[in-house]
Formats: structure tokens, sequence, C-alpha cells
């Protein structure tokens, strides 16, 4: 438990998940061992809380995991419940690719079922809401499009912590994974007429898709590419301040990604794929660049067309993204369009 404030208390579940081998046919409800999950605990917490005397206006659940799903399934559970979408596991693993254990298939249908039966859906971006109304049925009219607050201030725009860099480099942020796009960008790389000029640095948690782009790398013999694993927020604003071009490739849909918002945010010259709430946040060669999802080729002509401009004419395009952020993501219209959410749910 944290008090943020006198009005504001923050409670913190663990979130636990089960390794029992589920065996015949099981009714989703009646799940083994559901005190293992992180929606059944945090139910379980907030109604000993409330036993307690505590009381909840709001309960603002993610969906990933189907965090609000025993809230939604209680009938005796009276305040509103808003499920705050950003991807949920079922798209994620369909995305990339990913079998389907049975564990896998009960959490995604916790995150469906919670998505239908929320009070209120919050999504960043306008084609999240698009792909989560046509995959779970619910009405596309019924998810209210609220951005990610990004606080642009001076403390971030000086971030100190340097990274050990050869030379000028590329730079792409993001989990080691197929549906980043990983495979399209070492492809468009290799063909790139900028490929001994610059360093190629993947920052980003490695995943079980590594081996496959390390095989890659090998087949398309490329030399100067740096996969560096995570880095602290200062070590990353860092590497978006001095990278020469971010590449952010992701396929085939990438919602409203915080990558993104962090190089607009730290005046990064930011090239994208088409795909999902990135086009929402980048007007082609105002504030960013957009290639073809998926089209190596096309990446690669857009890389070299972008680094063949001047500094100069990269930092005035990402200026423009900066501003996009100061304008669209302030922590305080996030917050006022969050409160009128919540205080439109507690008139009814």
């Amino acid at each position: 438990m944290t008090e943020l404030s006198e009005q504001i208390t923050l409670y913190r579940v663990p979130a636990k998940h089960p390794t029992v081998k589920f065996g015949g046919k099981t009714p989703e409800r009646l799940i083994p061992q559901k005190d293992k999950w992180f929606p059944y605990n945090a139910h379980k917490l907030a109604k000993s809380l409330i036993s307690e005397g505590q009381h909840f206006d709001i309960v603002d659940a993610a969906d990933y995991l189907g965090a609000g799903y025993y809230f939604t399934e209680d009938k005796n559970w009276k305040t509103p419940v808003v499920v705050t979408c950003h991807t949920p596991s079922f798209l994620a693993d369909q995305m990339n690719s990913s079998t389907k254990t049975i564990k896998e298939r009960l959490r995604h249908r916790l995150e469906k079922d919670s998505i239908l039966q929320a009070d209120a859906l919050v999504v960043p971006s306008a084609r999240l809401g698009t792909m989560l109304s046509t995959q779970t049925g619910r009405s596309l009219s019924d998810f209210r499009q609220i951005h990610y607050p990004f606080p642009l201030n001076s403390e971030l725009n000086h971030a100190v912590s340097e990274v050990d860099v050869s030379k000028q480099f590329v730079l792409f942020s993001g989990r080691i994974e197929r549906r980043k796009g990983v495979q399209t960008l070492l492809k468009a790389w290799s063909k790139s007429a900028f490929k001994d000029d610059y360093q190629l640095i993947l920052a980003g948690r490695t995943t079980s898709h590594q081996p496959e782009f390390d095989t890659l790398i090998e087949e398309l013999n490329l030399r100067d590419i740096e996969l560096c694993g995570n880095k602290t927020r200062e070590e990353l604003y860092w590497l978006y301040q001095n990278a020469s071009l971010v590449i952010l490739p992701s396929e085939p849909f990438e919602n409203f990604p915080y990558a993104c918002i962090e190089s607009l945010g730290m005046s990064a010259p930011t090239l994208v794929s088409n795909s999902g709430g990135m086009s929402e946040m980048i007007d082609d060669e105002e504030n960013g660049w957009i290639f073809k999802m998926g089209n190596s080729d096309n990446l690669t002509a857009n890389i070299d067309r972008i680094l063949e401009l001047s500094e100069e004419e990269r930092q005035q395009t990402a200026q423009k993204g900066q501003q996009y952020v100061r304008k669209m993501l302030n922590p305080n219209k996030t917050t006022a369009k969050t409160l009128n959410l919540y205080q439109n749910l507690l008139k009814k």
C-alpha cells in the first residue's frame, strides 16, 4: 500500500501465475489454483479492504492477464470497472505466432471476458479500439480514446548517462521479438548504402526469438550490430538523443508504443512502420517518417533517404515530433480526460 496523497492510495498486488497443468473439461470459471492468478488476488484484496471499511470509487484494471475479470464477474460488485487496454496477450500471442497452451487460452478468455463486461474501456489509439471491437464483439463506440501521458520536462531532456558506442549509430528500441519487426529491419539494413558507415544498435529485452535473429544476422553477413539488452532510463534517453535515426518497424500491429513516444519526446529523428498507433502519432515527412510495414525494400529506401539528409534537416523534423508530444501527450490533458470519464461513470 502506498499513499500517493491524502486522496489517493495505491494498492499493489503480486502478479503470480500457476504452473499447474489443466486437464479434462474444467469450466473456465473454476480455475485450479486460482489463488496464484493476479486477477483473483486483486479482487480478493479489494473485497478484504472493503470488509475493513475501505471504499473504492473506481476500479481501473489493465486488459493484460484479465486483471479486471473477477470484478466484472462478481454480481455483487457495485463499483464501476474501467479496463484500460494496451496490448492484451491474446493479440500479442497471435502476432508472435505463439503456441497456445491451455494456460494461455485460459488467460485469453479472462482478458476477453473482462473487456466484454467492463463498464468502460480506454484505448490509447483508435486502431486498437477497432481491433479489440472485432476480436471481442464489443461495440466500437464503447472504447474511449485517451493517449498515454509523457512528462516532457527539463530533467528528461538532459539525460546524462552515456553509452559506449564506436561511431554514429541507428537505433532500434523494443523487445527482440517477431512482432517488433526485427527481421524486416535486419533485412533492410543489409541492403542499406549506409550499413558500413553507421552502427546498428538494438536496445531491448531479448526473447525466445533471439536465436532466429542471430542466425539471420549471420546469413546476411551483418557485422557492426550490437544487441545491448535492457538499458536504464537514462541510458535509453541518451541513445535517443544521440541517434542519427530511430527505427521502429513493428508488424503486424503496434498499439501506441512508449518507444515511439520517447523517441519523439527526446527529439530523435524517428522512422516507423504504418502499424497501429505509430502512424497516428507521425505525419510522414512532417514530424517523422513512415514506411510500408513488413516491406524491407521500402524500409531500406527510407533509411537511405533520411540518412542522406543533413543533420540539421533531420533535427528540424525531429523537433516537430517533440512539439507533438508536448501538445498531445501532456499529462494534464490526459488526467483531465481520465477524470472526466470517471465522473461520468459515477453519475450513472
